[in-house]
């Protein structure tokens, strides 16, 4: 049964590999992107992917891209998302001090936390929070999202501040006992348009990992999916173990416990 799959920033990198290989594995693909020239490529290459242009951090271009795929879900009679993958994101201007370039410093925050919160508040009508088949919501993290380095205040905040969101919807949703799950998953170092370091993996080499990673979290059981919920996850295999030590926020962290009630 293919899964109906929602990713936003798909015209590069990370997000158009994953396109691929979800398309390739027979699931349908709702993307967007900023770039119209390389939507239409992709479309080109693959016809079956639903592509809007959308800038997420413009909340009026992701109201009309969730109308849109509400129309298209409608019309094509399937019932939900199953798996939201917030993917769209900046890093802004490398080594660039956190006290200079203020607009850059909000460009950045806008796209990668308040672009997520955008498409959350606006695709939560076609995701299915209750029943058996709940959805998955994958908050596209880091490990600069989890350490810390200089020059990189911006996107460090960001992903810390996605780290902090994605766990505080996770507790969210076990608190109102649904079956939905969020989970913050850091990528890996990757080659990318916003990576250009030499030796290490390329998008498509990871996607062959990380699509299948993604769909067992989705597709497993209940009891486990709901340990996953919160926890920060990166891909395996793509962060060198002792680089993962540095972290101030621990690989595989899970959510606390319930509080009681007093």
């Amino acid at each position: 049964m293919p899964l109906t799959i929602v990713i936003s920033g798909v015209t590069s990198g990370l997000g158009l590999e994953l396109l691929k290989a979800f398309i390739e594995a027979g699931h349908i693909v709702i993307g967007c992107g900023r770039r119209k020239d390389r939507l239409r490529s992709i479309s080109q290459a693959y016809p079956s992917a639903i592509l809007s242009e959308v800038d997420t951090s413009n909340e009026a271009d992701v109201i009309a891209w969730a109308g849109e795929t509400r129309k298209y879900l409608t019309r094509t009679g399937i019932p939900q998302i199953d798996i939201l993958i917030n993917n769209a994101g900046a890093s802004g201007a490398a080594a660039t001090p956190t006290w200079q370039n203020t607009k850059a410093f909000a460009s950045v925050i806008n796209t990668n936390i308040l672009g997520c919160v955008y498409v959350l508040a606006h695709f939560k009508n076609v995701l299915q929070f209750e029943k058996g088949s709940a959805s998955t919501i994958i908050n596209m993290s880091s490990g600069i999202g989890r350490g810390t380095l200089p020059g990189l205040s911006a996107y460090s905040t960001s992903k810390f501040g996605l780290e902090a969101m994605s766990k505080c919807m996770a507790m969210e949703l076990r608190a109102a006992k649904l079956q939905a799950i969020c989970v913050p998953l850091a990528p890996g170092l990757v080659g990318t348009e916003m990576n250009r370091a030499k030796g290490i993996p390329s998008a498509e080499e990871w996607a062959k990992v990380a699509a299948p990673y993604i769909l067992g979290l989705h597709n497993a059981p209940q009891v486990e999916r709901e340990k996953q919920n919160g926890c920060s996850l990166s891909v395996p295999g793509f962060y060198p173990e002792a680089y993962k030590k540095t972290w101030i926020i621990p690989d595989g962290t899970k959510l606390p416990p319930p509080k009681p009630k007093l």
